[in-house]
């Protein structure tokens, strides 16, 4: 499986040097799977098998061609419950 992972900070906070890490810790649950995992670009969006996108400042324009399908998560998204967490067997894993 291709996973896709999209940090909406990345693109718009300039020397931006922290990572995510919620995205991070999905990335290690898939990497142990066996999964790829790569950063996600709009160009290959065909190609990724699921797609994470993780926004942290509500403030954080909408990336207009993230697709409908992808999985979206963090307080940044204004439509998504605040409470929100990962699934417990991602949350326990130690991040990338």
């Amino acid at each position: 499986m291709i996973i896709g992972l999209h940090d909406a900070e990345s693109e718009h906070i300039e020397g931006k040097k922290f990572p995510n890490f919620a995205l991070m810790k999905i990335s290690a649950y898939h990497k142990a799977r066996g999964d790829s995992v790569k950063w996600w670009f709009p160009i290959f969006s065909g190609s990724y098998d699921k797609i994470y996108s993780s926004k942290v400042f509500d403030f954080t324009p909408e990336n207009p061609y993230l697709p409908q399908w992808a999985i979206r998560g963090g307080t940044g998204y204004t439509d998504i419950p605040i409470n929100q967490e990962l699934p417990p067997e991602i949350e326990e894993v130690y991040p990338d």
